[in-house]
């Protein structure tokens, strides 16, 4: 959540804060959403001219049919994160923020025990557009989609921050008492252990449970520190979620080193190829991609604190080798649109 009075953020500003959703408690939500440019691949199909890839140009005013939608993507963005260097940037930080959104909403409603179901708007696209879908016009998934895998899971590790404490809860839509394992630490972005904790919890069905309560950081020291949470369901990885005390354009990020392990997956072999991720300071918002082609990732759009791994697999393009795989992966996070 945003520090602060929102009502006062709200007389300066004129649009509430993501966290403004923590005010609103429905049985039901059926329409909400907010708006990402797509993928440059597919502007760059009804824009092959890079002379038109900016957002005030006519033919990307033209695939924006939002009056005030391109308006509120830059508004929220520099509330958010620093400011691109170049047109990519920009678009990939509209899908996360977009994500960002959603996440926070979804979360929220999750917790709260009288709402039984939020639908974000929109799913696709029929045309190639700027728009609250999180899978565009030509099938392409934006990160909100990969999101939804995580904020939408049965059972759902989420965190909250009200005041000088933060909420770990633990919502499962599960029928049945869920057991597991959590841990958690405060620690620098180079993974240096602050504080740390956990232990077995369970959760009771169709509920939420919180399962810890952990100190926030002195506002002196939130630029440089991160609370990370991990649910572990029989000894495997559930859930990995990274809290920022301060927005992402306040966090003293460095440029990560990622590395980025390739192997042929087990099942079926020769098909799948599986990536483990790894940096050396957090990465925020990891994008992986295989340049030459589109594969579908299993998973997308993650952090990877420091000393920590994060696994994603695809299914192996047709024609190519684990050679080609290794030169063509990329990687990239939140400080490369800027830094």
């Amino acid at each position: 959540g945003r520090g602060g009075d929102e009502h006062e953020w709200n007389v300066w500003h004129g649009l509430a804060p993501f966290s403004a959703y923590a005010r609103e408690a429905y049985r039901f939500v059926s329409e909400f959403g907010f708006e990402s440019l797509p993928p440059m691949a597919t502007i760059s199909a009804f824009a092959p001219d890079p002379a038109d890839w900016n957002l005030g140009s006519p033919l990307l005013d033209h695939h924006q049919r939002c009056p005030s939608g391109n308006a509120r993507i830059l508004f929220y963005l520099a509330d958010q994160f620093r400011l691109p260097r170049d047109f990519s940037g920009l678009v990939y930080l509209s899908q996360v923020l977009q994500a960002e959104a959603m996440r926070v909403g979804v979360e929220h409603w999750r917790r709260e025990d009288r709402c039984r179901g939020a639908l974000y708007w929109q799913l696709n696209d029929c045309w190639p557009v700027s728009s609250w879908s999180s899978i565009d016009y030509y099938g392409r998934w934006k990160a909100l989609h990969f999101a939804t895998r995580r904020f939408y899971d049965p059972v759902l590790l989420s965190a909250r921050i009200d005041g000088d404490t933060a909420a770990l809860s633990i919502t499962n839509d599960r029928s049945e008492l869920w057991h597991g394992e959590l841990r958690w630490s405060i620690e620098g972005l180079d993974g240096t252990i602050l504080s740390a904790g956990g232990g077995p919890v369970e959760a009771a069905g169709v509920a939420t449970t919180t399962v810890a309560t952990v100190p926030v950081p002195g506002q002196a020291d939130r630029r440089a520190v991160v609370l990370v949470s991990e649910l572990l369901e029989a000894g495997s990885r559930r859930a990995l979620v990274v809290t920022p005390f301060v927005p992402d354009k306040h966090l003293a990020l460095r440029r990560p080193e990622i590395e980025l392990a390739i192997e042929p997956g087990i099942e079926p072999a020769g098909v799948r190829v599986d990536v483990r991720v790894r940096s050396d300071t957090l990465a925020r918002w990891v994008e992986i991609s295989l340049e030459g082609a589109e594969p579908l990732f299993r998973d997308n759009f993650f952090d990877v604190p420091a000393g920590r791994e994060v696994a994603t697999s695809f299914e192996m393009p047709e024609g190519w080798d684990l050679s080609q795989i290794r030169g063509a992966l990329r990687a990239r996070s939140v400080v490369d649109t800027y830094s």
